[in-house]
């Protein structure tokens, strides 16, 4: 198999296609077991959208043969071929999950990711489980895959920042070179519930690809999480159901407000005014401010 050097999964997956699923039998193995518990929870009829569909096996065939109605999407356009051939009962779309917009937020039974996140930075990582969040209904599953390589564990040459992440680590998975973001397990499970999703299970164990040694052996560990609040944009804390007023001017200390507009940066604010003025905005909220004639 080619080696893409530039660290472009699309044209990595393109690569390895059908391939995956005779070269991660261990992966496959482990997602199919945790499938079985999930579809315990949901009712015949269920809505699933799977991120990073892969070839469609295990995920999409098993909820298909459940009864659900299942949606995959996956940035290489080779596994969504293979996956809409082999399990032609469900709806595969190529695209990158970052700017994927489904068109039932909020309604989805389940959300499902397994092992399709490590190419994302932090920042888009955490985006991407708010958003899974806020496309499942409340009640809803949440199913995120993920691992960890068992010798940089062991061996301690992972370096985690004080919340349990490592990003931008240098990596090869089928003989295609990534980069791959990490996190602990109770790194996940403070990220998922401060997207108002309650961890219910993790399941962990050993997986090596085909024809790897033990140094490519990885921790893989599914977590299983259920949305437990209203609106995940604002993690557990609801949207209000009534905005306040407009704070007056007329409940501000003055000499409160006299002596914080002497201290703020007069020229700066001005600027910034000026730049929305020439900008042609119409609607401008300003937060935090007191300063008057802004």
């Amino acid at each position: 198999m080619q080696s893409i050097p530039n660290r472009d999964p699309e044209r990595a997956y393109d690569a390895i296609g059908v391939t995956y699923e005779t070269s991660c039998p261990d992966y496959t193995t482990h997602l199919q077991d945790v499938l079985t518990k999930v579809t315990d929870d949901l009712v015949p009829g269920s809505k699933v959208l799977d991120i990073g569909c892969g070839t469609g096996k295990p995920a999409a065939f098993h909820f298909v043969n459940k009864g659900h109605d299942v949606i995959g999407i996956d940035i290489s356009q080779k596994m969504v071929d293979v996956a809409s051939s082999q399990v032609p009962e469900a709806k595969f779309f190529k695209a990158d999950m970052t700017a994927f917009q489904p068109p039932e937020a909020g309604n989805y039974d389940a959300v499902i990711a397994s092992h399709s996140l490590y190419y994302l930075s932090l920042g888009q990582l955490r985006m991407m489980i708010y958003r899974f969040s806020h496309w499942v209904k409340q009640g809803g599953i949440v199913l995120v895959g993920s691992s960890l390589k068992a010798e940089a564990i062991e061996q301690q040459t992972l370096k985690f920042d004080r919340r349990g992440w490592a990003e931008g680590v240098e990596g090869s998975f089928l003989g295609h070179k990534f980069d791959y973001t990490y996190g602990l397990v109770d790194a996940w499970r403070v990220l998922l519930q401060d997207a108002g999703l309650e961890v219910i299970d993790v399941d962990q164990r050993h997986c090596t690809p085909v024809g790897s040694d033990k140094k490519d052996s990885h921790i893989a560990f599914f977590m299983t999480t259920r949305k437990i609040v209203d609106n995940a944009l604002l993690g557990p804390h609801p949207v209000p159901r009534v905005l306040p007023d407009p704070l007056s001017l007329e409940y501000i200390d003055s000499s409160v407000s006299a002596d914080f507009e002497q201290r703020i940066a007069r020229k700066e604010i001005s600027a910034i005014v000026d730049l929305v003025k020439n900008g042609g905005y119409k609607k401008v909220l300003v937060i935090g401010s007191g300063a008057q004639g802004i």
